[in-house]
């Protein structure tokens, strides 16, 4: 049961240009029906009706392209330094 109604994870990645530069503005997590969103700023909270809404809420300038990207824990390195396992 907890596995299957865990949320997820994702990440809202702002990418300036043709990809040349890109970093993470804020981390958000998915339920049914809803997700909440804080910005790595430390002062952005967000509650939203979809995910993919984050997106839109941290648009940055034209030359700056933002989306959202679901996070895979199962591919996280291991707090001890070992090779990620799947579960």
């Amino acid at each position: 049961m907890v596995t299957e109604e865990a949320p997820r994870l994702f990440a809202v990645v702002q990418v300036y240009g043709e990809q040349l530069d890109g970093w993470i503005v804020a981390w958000g997590i998915a339920f049914e029906g809803r997700a909440e969103v804080v910005g790595v700023d430390e002062r952005t909270r967000i509650s939203l009706n979809e995910p993919e809404r984050a997106a839109l809420a941290f648009r940055g300038c034209p030359d700056v392209t933002t989306r959202l990207v679901w996070a895979d824990p199962t591919l996280a390195a291991r707090p001890d330094g070992g090779e990620p396992t799947a579960s």
